[in-house]
């Protein structure tokens, strides 16, 4: 007896009471996505939204018209949509940098942790220069550093 594969809507209708089902669709589809996503927007950018489309479809899987068999229409446009607002984030972006000529993100964790860990080995230097100081010395200098 030959097994026949179930078709997208199936899957998407059996994922309503078994969420794993969904994975089958992944599977089928998620290369291509990624693919399409990344020819557009390279690859970084593809492997968050190529994610982000099969989220945001698992998420609306029951508002899906099952009457439709297959679903690949349906993840091209919400990957579509999903690279359209990458685009505007993008955009923005640019816009505040050529207005202030600041980075409006913040730092990358690992300068943040290169910058903390310089910063400690400096106050260990200034801790032992300090402490070399006469106390009256220091007593002026931490005055003065303090009025700056």
């Amino acid at each position: 007896m030959e097994t026949l594969e179930a078709d997208d809507a199936e899957l998407i209708r059996r994922s309503h009471d078994d969420p794993e089902q969904f994975a089958g669709l992944f599977d089928r589809y998620i290369q291509q996505i990624h693919r399409y996503v990344a020819r557009r927007l390279g690859t970084q950018a593809a492997d968050d939204i190529a994610a982000e489309t099969f989220l945001t479809a698992f998420r609306r899987r029951a508002s899906y018209d099952v009457t439709q068999r297959l679903a690949r229409p349906w993840l091209y446009g919400i990957a579509t949509t999903l690279m359209a607002r990458h685009r505007r984030g993008e955009e923005r972006f640019l816009r505040a940098l050529s207005r202030t000529g600041v980075d409006p993100l913040p730092e990358p964790m690992a300068d943040a942790v290169v910058g903390r860990v310089a910063a400690q080995e400096e106050d260990r230097r200034l801790a032992g220069a300090l402490a070399g100081l006469s106390q009256g010395d220091r007593d002026v200098l931490l005055l003065v550093a303090g009025a700056i």
